[in-house]
């Protein structure tokens, strides 16, 4: 039924166009005696006329056409866009998997050198400290992650921060007025944030932080307390095609009478995903 309407108002349209100039040629030859019908024009004339508006409804057409056919290729565009930004994107999850182990370190001067740098594989971080510290502590974390997409893209990981937040639990840290409310402890990232990807499988790996803070200051005792820590941390995902994609993530630790860490709860978001040029790579 469609295509009858369409094809049916094609000939009509066409009959109209055909058929104007056919009457203005017959109006042309009689001569009605009234004096409000009486032309000033010519039949030219009269022809010339419904020639400029064939013209200017054939101009307007063809830009609604023209503004039609872009704004549909943009549409098309914009879809495989987010297509090649669908596919090109690793949704890493964090796995309820942790290992952790600490040593104390008498070097005091540890962080100015550079003899730990992608020690392990690991990331550095350090605990915001002052001056006259004799020695640090080291905790070494392994994070496994599991990527789900269908194929892996991944051509660089970079860590962008790092927090620590101990949540308002008793046996825990408290504030100098001695309320119990959450505490942050934002960590510096040490020069390196390329992030080392340790191959379990094809979709499974693991990385490595490692912490340097001052014996039973605020890191230290955060994780030796009662209280439940949640580490949350960025990390830049690049693709092979120039994707990237920043990730959230959030674990929560708790600590057991066995000085063992469990997982309690990961949570992986998606804060942006887009495509970067070639000398952002």
């Amino acid at each position: 039924m469609k295509r009858f309407i369409k094809l049916f108002g094609i000939i009509s349209l066409v009959l109209i166009i055909l058929l104007i100039p056919l009457i203005i040629n017959v109006l042309f030859k009689f001569d009605f005696n009234i004096w409000w019908l009486e032309s000033e024009w010519s039949a030219g004339e009269a022809l010339n006329f419904y020639g400029g508006l064939l013209s200017f409804a054939g101009t307007i057409i063809l830009g609604s056409i023209s503004i039609w056919q872009t704004n549909k290729s943009n549409n098309i565009s914009k879809k495989l866009l987010d297509k090649d930004l669908l596919d090109s994107t690793d949704f890493i999850q964090l796995e309820n998997k942790l290992e952790v182990s600490m040593k104390q370190n008498n070097n005091s001067k540890i962080t100015w050198s550079a003899h730990h740098k992608l020690d392990y594989g690991a990331n550095v971080l350090i605990e915001p400290y002052k001056g006259g510290v004799e020695k640090f502590n080291e905790y070494l974390f392994k994070l496994y992650f599991y990527n789900s997409s269908e194929r892996n893209h991944i051509s660089k990981i970079e860590l962008e921060n790092f927090m620590c937040v101990q949540d308002p639990e008793s046996g825990g840290l408290i504030w100098e007025d001695g309320s119990n409310d959450p505490i942050p402890l934002g960590l510096d990232i040490d020069l390196i944030k390329n992030v080392h990807l340790n191959w379990i499988s094809s979709n499974e790996f693991y990385v490595q932080f490692k912490v340097y803070c001052e014996p039973n200051m605020c890191f230290d005792s955060m994780m030796k307390n009662k209280a439940n820590l949640c580490f949350i941390f960025q990390l830049n995902i690049t693709s092979f095609s120039n994707v990237k994609t920043e990730m959230l993530y959030k674990i929560w630790i708790s600590k057991s009478n066995k000085n063992a860490y469990k997982v309690i709860n990961t949570n992986s978001t998606i804060k942006n995903n887009e495509v970067i040029n070639s000398k952002d790579f």
